[in-house]
């Protein structure tokens, strides 16, 4: 089994070394937040505490949402509002008359990515910069992302779900401009909950094993295609592989264009193929069969043309 204590600590050592500050929050939060809930099912099973100290004690908290956007609030008010924090934390709920808690990861990123400086401009946080933080975590245990799918989700602008087969093991996504007016704070704020018992349960149970590198070289052909704008490229990524399991090694996106020259509810994505063959160095015949059994499936389930 896996020592979990030693995870834990792993990922904490990760996100600090890269910029991170941790922060705690209390387990008993301010009744008032069920004003927020995501539906009457979350309202209903919320954890009230049957003598409270004050209505700021008086349920336990079902996400740890809030209580970053309280601890940013706070941080904002003494001038500081570059921010990126974590907390690993517990959240409560109540199912036909039983307790349930389960812990999450929460991951906040607000203001410039850097100290202000004189070598260079800093940009704001962005939503794939928290994207490959989310990465960047499941990858130190080993944990690949299946698929990436947007998500209609009430305290989100826009929200990204990302699963390993079909559990959801992350969602992330850019806080609501009306939770964070509820809040009090008049910056973009964007955040991560990683479900912290499907990470675990997510772990790959196989030993490791290894292989001689590869004495062939690699092969790279690059694809620009046209596409429908609510195309996703993790559509994309899942068909070449599908289509071809023997010599495509990696996939990869490497620009975007929305914008002149295009036709209405298009976008263009350059998109780069790696592929070998592990026994002997591939003949371009072989690469040409290989890319164009790929373009043509994606012709055929995306409608995909070559810009």
């Amino acid at each position: 089994k896996p020592d979990t204590e030693k995870l834990q600590n792993k990922i904490a050592d990760l996100l600090s070394a890269n910029g991170f500050a941790e922060m705690m929050s209390m387990s008993l939060t301010r009744t008032k937040y069920l004003e927020f809930a995501e539906g009457e099912s979350q309202k209903n099973s919320a954890v009230e505490i049957l003598n409270p100290l004050s209505s700021d004690l008086g349920m336990m908290r079902q996400t740890l949402l809030f209580g970053g956007l309280e601890a940013i609030n706070l941080n904002r008010n003494h001038r500081n509002s570059d921010l990126k924090m974590y907390e690993f934390g517990k959240i409560y709920a109540r199912y036909q008359s039983k307790h349930h808690e389960e812990k999450h990861l929460a991951v906040f990123m607000t203001g410039n990515q850097f100290p202000e400086s004189w070598n260079h401009t800093s940009a704001p946080a962005s939503f794939s910069e928290l994207k490959g933080t989310v990465e960047n975590i499941l990858s130190a245990l080993s944990i690949k992302i299946t698929s990436s799918t947007s998500s209609d989700h009430p305290h989100f602008t826009e929200a990204l779900e990302c699963k390993v087969g079909k559990v959801v093991v992350a969602t992330i996504g850019l806080v609501s401009a009306s939770l964070l007016e509820a809040f009090d704070i008049s910056q973009p704020v964007l955040y991560g909950d990683i479900h912290w018992e499907n990470v675990l349960s997510a772990l790959p149970k196989e030993k490791i094993s290894y292989r001689e590198l590869d004495k062939f070289p690699a092969v790279r052909r690059d694809l620009s295609l046209l596409l429908q704008k609510e195309t996703q490229y993790s559509e994309i990524e899942k068909i070449a592989y599908d289509t071809d399991k023997k010599y495509l090694r990696e996939v990869n996106l490497f620009d975007v264009y929305e914008g002149k020259n295009l036709e209405a509810g298009k976008k263009s994505y350059a998109i780069s193929f790696v592929l070998q063959d592990s026994s002997k160095t591939m003949t371009d015949q072989q690469v040409d069969q290989v890319m164009s059994r790929i373009q043509k499936t994606l012709e055929e389930k995306l409608g995909a043309t070559l810009r």
